[in-house]
């Protein structure tokens, strides 16, 4: 009921204005923030997959934590 609410009453560009701003959205403050505000966003683009997700939001993590994420992926 509440995702046809949201569907029926969600402004014609919201899910392409959150895409904007996530592909902009980067680390500034602590972590915690930026996923919050992450998160947020992630939530108005429901079509976005999951792995798509995931590289945006590791794209935009400051750089050293974004070194230390894909070095503990690629060691599996």
């Amino acid at each position: 009921f509440v995702q046809a609410l949201e569907a029926n009453f969600r402004p014609v560009n919201q899910e392409a204005r959150a895409r904007d701003k996530l592909a902009e959205l980067r680390q500034k403050g602590p972590a915690r923030n930026y996923t919050r505000e992450f998160r947020q966003l992630a939530m108005e683009i429901p079509s976005m997959p999951t792995h798509e997700l995931q590289d945006k939001y590791i794209r935009g993590l400051k750089s050293q934590l974004n070194v230390e994420i894909e070095k503990s992926q690629a060691l599996g």
